[in-house]
C-alpha cells in the first residue's frame, strides 16, 4: 500500500458527535476581545478557560492559535507605554494555517470564495464568531463558528475514553460550524490543521478530506508532518465540527510567586 495513504488511514479522526461542554469558568472578563497579538493586527482573542485561549485572525475568517497562559497586555492603551503590542505568553496547543483557509464550490466547479468578517454575538454564554462567505456571483452564505473548551472527562466516560485513546483531564478545543442557510449546490470548506498529538473527532455526519505536509532537513529526511483537513458544509450537512484534545500544559511558576514564595520562607527563620 502506498505510505502515505496508510498514514492518512492511520491518522483519520474518529467519526463522532462530541458532547456539548459548558460551565467553564473563562480565564477573562471580558472572555473575548480584539486587538494586536503578537504583532499581528485585527485578531479576536477568546478566554475560553483558564486552561486554554484561543485566536482568530479577522481578516481572513481563520483560526491563529491555542494555547495555555494568556496575554500579557503591553501598549499605550494598556500601560500607555508606546510602541510594545499585546503578546501571548506560556506555551501552544496548536497552530492554525496562514493564509485564506475558506473555498467553495458550485456543483463540481471550483469557485472563488471571500471570507468577511461580520463579528461575533454572545449565545448561552458562548462566543459565537460570523462570517459571510461571498462567493464570485456576488453571494454571501453567513457561517457562524462556535468554539469553546473542554476537558476529556466532560464528554466522555471511562469507557469512552479508553476506547477512543483519551486520558482523563485532556484539555480540549472544540470548533463547531454551522452555516444555516446554504443554498443547494453550494459546498464551503475551511482548511484546518488537525494534526493533535492526543485524540481528533470530526462529526459523525459530517465530511472532510484530508492531506499530509511533511517538512524535511537539509538531509531529506522528514521531521515534522501536518495534516491539513477540508471541512465541508452543503444544504444537505449544515453543521460541522473538530474537535481535537491535547497533552496538559504546566506553565512554570511565576518569579513573582517564587520571590514571595522565598520572602515567606524567610520570614519564618
Amino acid at each position: 500500500m502506498n505510505p502515505i495513504l496508510l498514514a492518512l488511514i492511520l491518522s483519520a479522526p474518529q467519526r463522532i458527535d462530541v458532547p456539548e461542554a459548558r460551565n467553564f469558568e473563562r480565564g477573562r472578563d471580558p472572555f473575548i476581545f480584539r486587538c494586536v497579538l503578537d504583532t499581528r493586527v485585527r485578531i479576536v482573542t477568546l478566554a475560553l478557560s483558564d486552561d486554554l485561549w484561543a485566536a482568530y485572525d479577522t481578516r481572513t475568517c481563520g483560526f491563529y492559535k491555542a494555547w495555555k497562559g494568556g496575554v500579557k497586555f503591553d501598549g499605550a492603551v494598556y500601560t500607555t507605554e508606546h510602541g510594545p503590542t499585546p503578546t501571548s505568553r506560556g506555551a501552544d496547543y496548536a497552530r492554525g494555517l496562514d493564509g485564506d483557509v475558506w473555498m467553495a464550490r458550485i456543483g463540481e466547479m471550483a469557485t472563488d470564495a471571500r471570507a468577511v468578517w461580520r463579528g461575533y454575538r454572545i449565545d448561552g454564554g458562548a462566543a459565537v464568531l460570523l462570517y459571510d462567505i461571498v462567493l464570485k456571483d456576488g453571494r454571501a452564505i453567513r457561517v457562524e463558528e462556535r468554539p469553546e473548551a473542554l476537558r476529556s472527562d466532560q464528554v466522555f466516560n471511562a469507557e469512552e475514553r479508553e476506547n477512543f485513546g483519551v486520558e482523563a483531564g485532556m484539555p480540549g478545543f472544540v470548533r463547531r460550524f454551522h452555516a444555516p442557510e446554504i443554498p443547494p449546490g453550494v459546498i464551503l470548506a475551511v482548511q484546518v490543521r488537525t494534526d493533535a498529538p492526543r485524540g481528533r473527532f470530526i462529526d459523525a455526519g459530517g465530511a472532510a478530506q484530508e492531506r499530509l505536509i511533511d517538512t524535511k532537513d537539509a538531509q531529506g529526511v522528514v521531521i515534522a508532518t501536518e495534516i491539513h483537513s477540508l471541512l465541508w458544509l452543503d444544504a444537505n450537512r449544515r453543521r460541522n465540527s473538530l474537535t481535537q484534545f491535547y497533552d496538559p500544559i504546566v506553565l512554570p511558576e511565576p518569579e513573582s510567586k517564587k520571590s514571595d514564595a522565598k520572602s515567606a520562607k524567610g520570614g519564618g527563620q
